[in-house]
């Protein structure tokens, strides 16, 4: 290589390449990927607590984060505000009570 040469030519860098340094960028996008994450982990487990399928509750708020979001909490309160199922609910638990309490009386 001849000392006179010109240097060669250097692909200029973005404008958000000057800003953000390489580590910086790909700790931003963790932070990003985890933001993103976060609200269908909340929407499945919601969901798996009222006995829905986490799953498919995960890839709706996976896909569709705020629209399903609202869909699970408006399916939980006609769950809960239900008179009925309100008092089957509290049925199962006093049930599982009583046999888990003989359960252990067996013992």
């Amino acid at each position: 290589m001849c000392p006179y040469a010109a240097p060669a030519a250097r692909r200029p860098r973005s404008s958000f390449a000057r800003l953000i340094p390489r580590a910086m960028f790909v700790d931003l996008l963790a932070a990003g990927l985890f933001a993103v994450s976060l609200l269908p982990f909340i929407t499945g487990y919601c969901a798996y607590s009222y006995g829905r399928s986490f799953w498919l509750w995960f890839a709706l708020g996976f896909f569709l984060p705020i629209l399903s979001y609202f869909v699970l909490f408006a399916l939980i309160l006609r769950q809960q505000l239900d008179h009925g199922q309100r008092l089957l609910n509290e049925a199962k638990a006093v049930l599982a009570a009583a046999e888990e309490a003989e359960r252990a009386v067996k013992e």
